[in-house]
């Protein structure tokens, strides 16, 4: 189906990155068609590219969604806005151990990450919206899925 962006089939991810300019949003591009090896090289090659300044306009060029992490300042949670016409922006928290109850009831520490997730309704409605939150979560607690 055609993005915003009118790209059809084609997904671009916009990686929020800190760099010594301000805030830069490189793209990784049809990162669903990488092995997962390929695209952790991809994410940090990316990345890096923006911190030393390397990047073309192409680089920043066509995103139709964002992934923004505060993990790494220990922000558990945060709403991240949308950057039309991009389609969404999923927000990660820090990945640290919180109290949880337990399979018998009981209180344990389990570790955890809040994500969240901004959509523009006229790409996606809510119920999509839980689906892939929902898939995300299935992926994280079983983390082989995400090699099927």
């Amino acid at each position: 189906a055609p993005n915003l962006n009118g790209d059809a089939g084609h997904v671009g991810v916009a990686l929020a990155a800190d760099t010594p300019v301000g805030l830069l949003a490189p793209v990784v591009r049809d990162p669903d068609r990488m092995p997962v090896a390929d695209l952790d090289a991809a994410i940090r090659a990316t990345v890096e590219k923006a911190r030393n300044g390397r990047l073309s306009a192409e680089d920043l060029a066509g995103a139709t969604v964002t992934v923004s992490n505060l993990g790494g300042w220990q922000v558990q949670a945060f709403s991240a806005l949308l950057t039309p016409p991009q389609a969404a922006v999923l927000s990660v928290g820090a990945i640290e151990p919180r109290p949880a109850v337990g399979r018998d009831g009981g209180l344990t520490i389990r570790t955890t990450c809040t994500v969240g997730l901004t959509v523009d309704h006229r790409a996606a409605d809510g119920a999509d919206a839980a689906r892939l939150l929902a898939a995300i979560r299935r992926h994280v607690a079983d983390p082989p899925t995400l090699l099927s």
